[in-house]
Formats: C-alpha cells, sequence, structure tokens
C-alpha cells in the first residue's frame, strides 16, 4: 500500500479491526528493521485508549508520527520478538506542542509486526 495520510482509516477483514495510519519511520530506520510496509496502523480502540487515558497529549497521532519519524533510539524488545520501540525525548515534543507534560524525560512508542 502506498504511503497515506495520517489520520486514514482502514478496515482489516482478517482481524476484524480498524486501523488509523500514523506515518512512517525514516527509511534509514525501515532498511536496518527489515521494513517494507509505507505504513505504521494503530488499532482505533488503542488509539481511543490513548486518547482516553493520557490527556497529556493533545494529538496522538502526530506524537506517535513524530516519535516514528524522529526517534532517540530504536530497540528490539527481547521479551516480545514481534515487537519494536522508538524512544524520543519529551522536549523534542515538547517543541512541536505534542506533550503538556513538564517532567517527562522521554516518550515511547511500540509497535507489533502483525
Amino acid at each position: 500500500m502506498p504511503l497515506v495520510a495520517i489520520g486514514t482509516r482502514i478496515f482489516v477483514e482478517e482481524d476484524v479491526h480498524l486501523y488509523i495510519a500514523v506515518g512512517s519511520t525514516t527509511a534509514e530506520i525501515a532498511e536496518r528493521l527489515g521494513w517494507v510496509q509505507q505504513n505504521v496502523w494503530l488499532p482505533l480502540l488503542a488509539g481511543r485508549y490513548i486518547e482516553k487515558n493520557h490527556p497529556e497529549f493533545p494529538d496522538p497521532l502526530h506524537t506517535i508520527q513524530c516519535v516514528l519519524s524522529q526517534p532517540r533510539a530504536v530497540f528490539d524488545v527481547p521479551e516480545q520478538p514481534t515487537q519494536i520501540q522508538f524512544f524520543a525525548t519529551a522536549d523534542s515534543l515538547r517543541a512541536f506542542g505534542l506533550i503538556t507534560s513538564r517532567s517527562a524525560r522521554f516518550v515511547d512508542v511500540l509497535v507489533e509486526y502483525r
């Protein structure tokens, strides 16, 4: 699937879930991870959970996109071999108005291969 705009929704029949596009990572990181997909997708239910339980993120979709596209670090998750963890500094997100917390130092995004 070609790159789509953040917020684009898609229904996946295989698992009967609605997903929202949250952007992509850099070409260099995608190559190192062996990713071939153009988009990273967030289950709609997970997006609603973030909106409800994490008001410190006024725009969760763009926050996730920023972490994916400008990470400070990217790690495998040893306990979960299907997951990759992206870290960004909270200061970098504050500069874009994407986090209201003043005490957070880092923000992470977990991406699971499906």
